[in-house]
C-alpha cells in the first residue's frame, strides 16, 4: 500500500490486483503503532472493499507511527500488511508557556521603570521551540 502525509493525519492508498485476489474484498482493516508504545491500536471502523484508500486523521503531531493493513474476505481476514518504516506526522503549532509571571519594577540608581518576564516551556510543544514572542 501507498502513504500519503498530511499534517496530523495519513492517506492510505491499498492496491490490490484482482485478477490475482479472486474472491471479493469484503473489507479493509487497518491498524498504527505509535512510536514507544510496542501495542498495536486498532480502528473499529471497516473501510468497504469497494474503496482503495482511506484517511487516518486525529494522530498525535510530531509523532513517528507504523500502520499495518489487512483484508477480508467472505473466507476470513488475510495476513497484515506492516510497512517497514515508521512515517512520522508533522508538527503543529507549540501550546502557550506556562506559568508566566510579569513582575514591574523599579531601578533606583538608574531611575529607569522595568518589566520582569518569566515562564517555563509549553506543556505540548510539537517540536523543537526556537524562540519565544513577548
Amino acid at each position: 500500500f501507498n502513504l500519503f502525509q498530511k499534517s496530523l493525519s495519513f492517506h492510505i492508498q491499498y492496491i490490490y490486483d484482482l485478477a490475482v485476489d479472486s474472491k471479493k474484498t469484503l473489507q479493509v482493516l487497518k491498524d498504527h503503532m505509535k512510536n514507544g508504545t510496542s501495542q498495536w491500536t486498532h480502528y473499529p471502523e471497516h473501510i468497504g472493499g469497494e474503496n482503495s484508500n482511506y484517511m487516518i486523521k486525529n494522530l498525535d503531531a510530531n509523532t513517528a507511527y507504523q500502520l499495518g493493513l489487512s483484508a477480508r474476505n467472505k473466507v476470513g481476514t488475510g495476513s497484515v500488511n506492516i510497512l517497514t518504516h515508521w512515517v512520522k506526522t508533522l508538527d503543529k503549532e507549540s501550546g502557550p508557556p506556562e506559568n508566566v509571571s510579569v513582575v514591574c519594577r523599579f531601578d533606583n540608581i538608574s531611575r529607569t521603570s522595568f518589566v520582569f518576564v518569566t515562564w517555563l516551556p509549553p506543556l505540548h510543544p510539537y517540536g523543537k521551540i526556537v524562540h519565544y514572542n513577548v
